[in-house]
Order: structure tokens, then sequence, then C-alpha cells
């Protein structure tokens, strides 16, 4: 796996080719990955509104699990550990003591999250070479989990019918000890603003292109999102949880026949560490289940991404078509303890490797109208509607990612 993801780092870093938009790439529950859009020499500039909803139902674990739950992503739930973590911060660990003795107690958690909301991109040319960007947007997120006992667990301990309704009823004391919330959770909030710059022009007729458009852009992240809620296990981040960061990107297009484009887009992004209240591992649970709180300094890893695209424009009265691959890999977070009082000992050693380590596949395809193709008299601004649908795949090897699919509308204006 690390020579496959090697590879990808060194042709991310290496290549420079497609005008992909600025948007947010490090987050593995919602897909924010901009579309293409494609510059002329007479339409540098762009608005786009998209309005969309998403939904999951499972995530994609690793080799040995693809398919899991949402809330594994973040690790397996064994509740003799979670319970004698509560033991290790003062509560009360509710677990049978025979069940205690045993090698693990684990539980699937299942989760599905569904939202919706809309994207703002806009894009404007102060001359043929320089041109300024925002991205922008808002989110409404709802999300539950369901734990299922797993068979190997009611095998191994040689559970009836009654003790699994008792081992459930003591999980739920063990949430309440820590004063979780109820299993489904709810919020909106508006999405990171990303502003950036772009340095880059588009030339007819080069290297045998009919059109070629070469451009490196810098952009900032400002987290303007609501931060995780930490008492509540279902909760997820809307973007990068309250970190800044910059990011930068080479693209370029190419119209290698009329109307057909091929596309190529590098991305690399850092959020900025930060010291964050966070929920703690006390002894290697999963984050979302920590048994205590308190400051951590999170140093967030690196987010490597990049993205061949493939463009038909007036394939029919109008009508055209445009397929785009992305792969994004998160390199995994760094915890330093920053608490005031470490009376309690800590176990955050699964944070970066199993905890906060990603890579991300999706298969983006969009079909639009443009009616500035088919108007009689070319106007200075024409409107293109597009539909489009994000699709999770594992082509090149996918880890610890929600099963996330988006589906939007939304209108252009090219100018």
């Amino acid at each position: 796996m690390m020579k496959k993801i090697n590879k990808l780092v060194f042709l991310c870093l290496s290549a420079a080719m497609s005008t992909l938009s600025a948007s947010i790439i490090d987050n593995r529950f919602i897909p924010w990955f901009a579309r293409t859009t494609l510059r002329t020499i007479e339409n540098r500039s762009f608005c786009k509104v998209d309005g969309f909803f998403v939904t999951a139902n499972s995530a994609h674990g690793n080799e040995s699990k693809e398919k899991k739950g949402i809330p594994e992503v973040y690790g397996d739930f064994d509740q003799k550990i979670f319970g004698q973590a509560l033991e290790t911060v003062g509560k009360t660990n509710y677990l049978t003591p025979a069940w205690q003795a045993a090698r693990d107690v684990l539980w699937g958690a299942h989760g599905k999250l569904q939202g919706q909301g809309f994207d703002i991109h806009a894009e404007y040319a102060l001359n043929k070479n320089f041109s300024m960007g925002m991205n922008w947007g808002w989110v409404h997120m709802t999300c539950n989990q369901k734990f299922v006992l797993l068979k190997e667990t009611i095998r191994s301990l040689g559970l009836t019918t009654a003790d699994e309704v008792t081992i459930e009823t003591q999980r739920r004391n063990m949430f309440k000890e820590l004063g979780f919330n109820d299993s489904e959770w709810s919020d909106s909030s508006m999405t990171d603003l990303v502003l950036y710059a772009r340095l880059g022009g588009v030339r007819d007729y080069v290297m045998k292109f009919r059109s070629a458009d070469f451009s490196f852009y810098c952009a900032g992240i400002i987290p303007v999102t609501k931060k995780r809620d930490i008492n509540h296990p279902a909760a997820i981040p809307f973007g990068g949880d309250g970190l800044a960061g910059i990011m930068v990107g080479f693209d370029t297009h190419l119209e290698v026949k009329e109307d057909i484009w091929f596309s190529w887009s590098s991305r690399l992004s850092q959020r900025f560490a930060k010291i964050q209240n966070r929920r703690i591992p006390v002894l290697g649970e999963p984050e979302i289940f920590g048994a205590t709180t308190g400051d951590m300094k999170v140093t967030p890893g690196v987010n490597l991404m990049f993205s061949p695209t493939l463009t038909f424009n007036d394939l029919q009265g109008g009508f055209g078509a445009q397929l785009q691959y992305v792969y994004s890999a998160h390199y995994g977070d760094m915890w330093s303890d920053e608490r005031a009082d470490k009376t309690i000992a800590i176990d955050i050693s699964n944070i970066y490797a199993k905890g906060t380590k990603w890579f991300s596949e999706y298969l983006l395809f969009q079909l639009c109208y443009d009616f500035g193709k088919v108007s009689p008299a070319r106007r200075r601004i024409n409107p293109m509607v597009t539909f489009s649908w994000d699709i999770p795949i594992d082509f090149i090897g996918t880890e610890h990612r929600a099963n996330t699919q988006r589906i939007g509308l939304g209108i252009t204006f090219q100018f």
C-alpha cells in the first residue's frame, strides 16, 4: 500500500496539469470536491451555485475489513476496554464482572448520514494572467448510530437473548456516565471559506492542442464551520474541524480535439496546528468514545489530491458530459498533551495510524446543458445547467472513509 501511495505522491507533486476550483479536500465524510471548470480566452471568469444532498450508510475500512460502519473509521468499539477506561477516570464500569474477564467485547457500530446544502464558487479574472476566487457554502447534516453485538462476541461470551438485552443496557449506562447525547445528531453550519489567487493564462494553439490553460494557485482556508460536538459520538466535522490552513495547486486543461478536453489537477493542503479541547482516549479506545477530555495540540497531517478529467462539450444541441476521477490521501494527525492537569494517564498512540489517516477515491460524473452553445446570438454571459453525481469507488486503495454519495443540481455563469 505504501508503494502505491509513494507513487501517487510523486505523481501529485510532479504533475502540473485542469482548472479545478479551490475547495475543501480533507474531509472523509462529505465529498467537497469541485468540478473542473474550463476557461477560454473569451471567458476567464465564472460563478457557480450548486444545490446538493449527500447520503451514506457505510464506510470503507481496509483490506482486512472493507465494509464498516461509519463510526468505525475511528476504530472498533470494545466495551471491555471502554469500561476499563471509565474506571481509570473514576466513572462506573457497568459491565458484568464475568464479561470483564473476556478477551474483548466487540460491537459493530453502524451509522447513517444524510445532508443537504449549497455551494457558491466564483472566480474573477483581473487580467489575462491573474484571477481571484472564493468557495463557500452551507450544509445541514443528520447522522445516527446503532450498536449491534457481533456474532463472534455473542458466541465467545455465550450470551442468551436476555444477556444481550442486559449488556446493551450496560453499554447505554456507560455512555450516560460520560454525558453522551442520544444516538441521533443533527446540526447546520457554513462550510469553510476558501479564498485563492490564480496565476496563469489561456493560450490557443499550443503544442498542437487547440487550447491550453496552465496555472498555479495558492489558497487560504478560513475555518468558519462549527466544530464537531465532542459529546456526541454520531457527530461529524463539517470541514476542517476549526483549523485554518493553506492549499497550493497546479492546473491545466488541454483541448485535444474540438470540444474534447483532457484535464489534470494536483493539490496539496495543510491545516495549521492548534490547541483544541478534544475527547481523549485513555486506553486506546476510539477518539469519539474517549473517556476523558482536555486540551490537545492537534497537528494535522498533510493532504494530497490528484484528479484527471475528460470533458465533452456540445455533444448534441448544447448537451455535454464530464467524467472526473479524484484521489485524496490524508496522512495522520499528531496529538500532544497540553492539559494543565495530567493526573489521568492517556493513550493516544492510535490517533495517527488508526484514527486520522485515510485514503479516498471518487468518480465524479456530470451532465450539462450550455445555453451558449445553442443561442443564435452569443451573449456576454451564458448560463450552463449541470447535474452531478459523486460516486465512491475503490480502484487504487481506499481506507477509513465514509461511502458518501453526493447528487447536485447547479447553474454556472461564465464571462
